[in-house]
């Protein structure tokens, strides 16, 4: 079953691939997204308002061997 409202990927990227996974991101319109550091990778965190986008981005990261992409549900989005 798809979540309702905001979802996040949630991508583990090597350090050397960050800016490309970002780059990809971006072409799934999210509303936002952040690089932090955990070494040994770079956990790269996009939002969506739309989870099919979420998905196919999730998905493309992967296609492209970009690192491991999760889908999970925002439990705040901080507009209530």
């Amino acid at each position: 079953m798809e979540p309702d409202g905001w979802v996040r990927v949630v991508a583990h990227v090597d350090p050397a691939d960050a800016e490309l996974a970002t780059d990809l991101l971006w072409g799934f319109g999210p509303a936002a997204i952040e690089e932090q550091w955990q070494a040994p990778s770079v956990v790269v965190l996009a939002g969506f308002d739309d989870p099919a986008a979420a998905h196919r981005a999730a998905d493309a990261l992967g296609a492209r061997g970009l690192g491991h992409a999760a889908v999970v549900p925002v439990d705040d989005d901080g507009l209530d």
